[in-house]
């Protein structure tokens, strides 16, 4: 069981933008924390944007979204889809493949599978650690206009980078881990999506779904645990990776009310 600190924050779906070609766009605004609140209009979370229809691509140009975070894969990426050109017209995209977190059905299966998400995450930080510098480098560095960062679905690596970056604005954890597992309500739309398109991929994955496309506050609370406990905090965790302090100072400027 969780913390009563971490039960005490309601997400807010006002974050959540609706689109055809996404199941897990989100805003990142409004959180409050020990230094200020997250600033309106200018964080965005999601999963891939390959699908977008010309409507969802009206839309997205509307937020005024100037660099793009692309967390996959080659592979992914190619099989996915590509960008719609009209994104980048006056925008960038800035691929920095976190790391190959393809899922294992056979771990993720049994009583091994309680663990399954927590120690994939524990590897992502542990060997992704150069790219998540990447990361949080070219967070440091974007100036102008609306940053979004995305994965396959928007759940483990995307969550991964959000939380990190809501750490360091120093977000009230439960508000951290609250923004992590709201991504379950756009999990079990992608579920119902690929039991329509395609129904024998989910029968592969219909005993071990709840593992791999989870979101449980557990999963996070113990990731930035493990932060504290084998780094001092999350911050710190950045410092060990190369963050600089100036770094750190220039996200707070740009994103905190």
């Amino acid at each position: 069981m969780l913390p009563r600190m971490y039960m005490d924050y309601t997400y807010n779906e006002n974050l959540r933008i609706e689109l055809e070609g996404t199941f897990n766009l989100r805003e990142i605004s409004g959180y409050d924390g020990s230094l200020g609140k997250v600033a309106p209009g200018l964080l965005f979370r999601s999963d891939h944007l390959g699908r977008l229809t010309d409507s969802d691509v009206d839309q997205m140009r509307r937020l005024n979204i100037k660099s793009f975070i692309d967390l996959r894969t080659e592979k992914e990426a190619d099989a996915q889809g590509k960008y719609p050109a009209e994104l980048l017209i006056d925008a960038t995209r800035h691929h920095i493949s976190m790391i190959d977190i393809s899922a294992n059905y056979e771990l993720a299966r049994g009583e091994a599978g309680k663990e399954y998400i927590f120690n994939r995450y524990v590897e992502m930080l542990t060997f992704g650690r150069d790219n998540i510098a990447r990361v949080f480098k070219t967070i440091a560095s974007h100036q102008s206009g609306g940053l979004l960062f995305h994965c396959a679905v928007g759940k483990d690596r995307t969550g991964i980078v959000a939380a990190l970056l809501l750490e360091t604005l120093r977000i009230d954890r439960s508000q951290i881990i609250a923004d992590y597992a709201a991504t379950q309500r756009a999990m079990d739309r992608f579920q119902a999506w690929l039991a329509e398109v395609a129904p024998e991929e989910i029968e592969k994955i219909r005993d071990v779904a709840p593992i791999i496309l989870g979101s449980r506050e557990v999963d996070m609370a113990r990731t930035l645990n493990f932060l504290d406990a084998q780094y001092g905090s999350p911050i710190s965790y950045l410092a060990e990776i190369g963050i600089e302090e100036g770094e750190i100072e220039i996200i707070r400027d740009r994103y905190l009310l």
